[in-house]
């Protein structure tokens, strides 16, 4: 797995020492229990569907690898929108490289009008190995502009990391400008930077990436492509993670209406996605 302290070359910032062996101090069988505590809700949420004020959303398979080390990993994710003003995420990980597994559900509470989305997140995720476990909470807020066939998306987010030693802080201002070739093909770009604190020490990094979605117009399947680089300053070697993916889209529409007008928001994440 990657470590910190190869990411972020300060000789001050021994992160990596603490995820190196996956030791952590919080107790593995409490964090399962959250973690299964999480995904019978998401069950909930989706079989909830047919009976509630619903716009569109997805449930998606994965297959996620990456350099400098191959970390392989298969997972599972879904988002729905609740009404006009709630989005729930949820997605299970299992990460081949040092057998891990991760968990995350979400929740996004927004206004939403013809031009803008302004909003908030709050999200929980945890890491599962056999030495133990971590995990990490996270608040965000949000922001999305439409323009034509543009939807232009901006996190401000803090993420906390509980595990061995000190807590981590993480803060990060992430952007994305999706672009609409058709109702069903689109493209996006994004960036930030962030900061991940450690009693007093400290490193800050970039991140960066891309992807792709198409959907034929008549079945509800679509298949889509990304990539993410984290890009440490003080020269720590990059991290590169490549995804593929096929999606089962409900609530009817094309892509477009999904991500105008339905569950569109990103889940902001902390210091254990730049690690895995």
């Amino acid at each position: 797995m990657i470590g910190a302290a190869r990411l972020f070359n300060n000789e001050q910032l021994v992160v990596g020492a603490h995820f190196g062996s996956l030791s952590f101090c919080l107790g593995k069988s409490m964090k399962k229990t959250f973690a299964l505590i999480g995904t019978a809700a998401a069950a909930l949420m989706f079989s909830g569907t047919a009976h509630a004020d619903v716009g569109s959303g997805f449930v998606g398979l994965s297959y996620s690898n990456g350099n400098p080390i191959d970390l392989e990993s298969v997972g599972i994710d879904g988002r729905v929108a609740f009404g006009s003003n709630i989005q729930l995420d949820a997605g299970y990980n299992s990460i081949h490289s040092g057998d891990l597994n991760r968990w995350d559900i979400g929740g996004h509470f927004f206004s939403r009008s013809d031009q803008w989305l302004w909003g908030g997140f709050v999200g929980y995720e945890n890491f599962d190995a056999s030495g133990g476990s971590a995990d990490e909470w996270t608040v965000a807020g949000q922001t999305q502009y439409y323009v034509d066939k543009t939807i232009l998306s901006g996190n401000l987010s803090y993420s906390r990391t509980n595990a061995l030693g000190p807590d981590i802080n993480t803060i990060q201002l992430t952007g994305d400008a999706r672009f609409f070739a058709t109702d069903n093909f689109t493209v996006h770009l994004g960036t930030g930077y962030g900061r991940i604190d450690v009693s007093g020490s400290n490193g800050n990094f970039w991140t960066y990436g891309g992807g792709a979605e198409w959907k034929p117009d008549q079945l509800p399947i679509s298949i889509y492509g990304d990539i993410g680089v984290v890009d440490p300053d003080g020269g720590g070697s990059n991290s590169t993670t490549w995804t593929v993916g096929v999606r089962y889209n409900f609530g009817g529409g094309s892509i477009y209406d999904r991500e105008r007008h339905g569950a569109s928001l990103s889940s902001p994440r902390g210091f254990l996605d730049l690690l895995f």
